[in-house]
C-alpha cells in the first residue's frame, strides 16, 4: 500500500545534508549554511566575462560566479529562481544529479511545488522524466504537494503521465489519490491518466484512495 504521508527526504534540505543523503553536503547545519555561502561567493577564472556598466568611467570586466552542484540544487529546492537562473547562466549543468540519491534540480523544485523554478528549468532543457534512485520522476514528486500548476507544467513539458516508479510500481495518479490531492487527480484524469494501472501489490489508484479514505477521489476514479 502506498504511504499516505509525504516522504521527508527533501524537507528541510539542511536535514537532508545532515543525514548525508545528498552527496557533498556537510554533516551539520553549519556546513549547509556554508553551501549557501558557496552559492554566492564562488568564482572561476574560466567564467565568461560580463562587461560592467559602460556609463561608468571605471568600467571593468566582471566574471560570472560559478556554483557547486549541491548549491544549484539547494537553490531549486528553496525556490530561489534568481540563483537558479544565475547558476544556469554561469554554465551549471541543468540536469546534474546528486550521485547518491539521484535528485536533480527539477526533482527538488517539483517536490516543493516551486512552479516558477520548474518552468524555468524546463525552458532550459531540464529532463522532465529524470529519475531518482527509487525511479521517481519530477511528476511523481509534484503529485505529493498541492501545486496543480507545477503538475500542469510538467505534463505540458512532456512528462510521462503513466510512468511507474521502480520499487513498487506506483504512478503519479496513485500517488495523488493516496495523498488526497483532489485537484491534481482531476487534472491527471483530464490529461488521460490511466486509472487501470496496477502496482506490484495489485492495487489501482482507486484502491489507494479507498485505503486512505479519500471519498471524493474514489468517486472521481469510478
Amino acid at each position: 500500500m502506498l504511504s499516505v504521508s509525504r516522504p521527508n527526504f527533501l524537507i528541510p534540505f539542511a536535514l537532508v545534508c545532515s543525514a548525508s543523503l545528498i552527496a557533498g553536503c556537510g554533516s551539520s547545519p553549519t556546513d549547509a549554511d556554508q553551501g549557501k555561502a558557496d552559492l554566492t561567493t564562488q568564482t572561476s577564472e574560466s567564467s565568461p566575462p560580463i562587461a560592467a556598466d559602460s556609463g561608468s568611467e571605471d568600467s571593468e570586466t566582471k566574471e560570472l560566479p560559478t556554483y557547486s552542484d549541491d548549491a544549484f540544487r539547494y537553490a531549486a529546492h528553496d525556490g530561489n529562481l534568481d540563483l537558479v537562473r544565475s547558476a544556469i547562466q554561469s554554465g551549471t549543468d541543468v540536469n546534474v544529479a546528486d550521485p547518491t540519491a539521484g535528485y536533480t534540480a527539477l526533482l527538488m523544485a517539483a517536490y516543493n511545488g516551486h512552479a516558477n523554478v520548474v518552468k524555468f528549468l524546463l525552458e532550459n532543457d531540464a529532463d522532465v522524466d529524470a529519475r531518482d534512485r527509487e525511479g521517481k520522476t519530477p511528476l511523481m514528486h509534484a503529485c505529493t504537494n498541492s501545486s496543480v500548476e507545477t503538475v500542469r507544467l510538467l505534463i505540458d513539458g512532456g512528462a510521462d503521465i503513466n510512468v511507474t516508479e521502480s520499487t513498487e510500481g506506483f504512478t503519479p495518479l496513485m500517488t495523488a489519490a493516496a495523498l488526497g490531492q483532489t485537484e491534481i487527480v482531476k487534472l491527471l484524469l483530464e490529461r488521460s491518466a490511466d486509472k487501470g494501472v496496477v502496482d506490484q501489490d495489485g492495487d489501482t489508484a482507486i484502491s489507494h484512495a479507498q485505503n486512505s479514505q479519500h471519498d471524493e477521489i474514489v468517486e472521481l476514479l469510478k
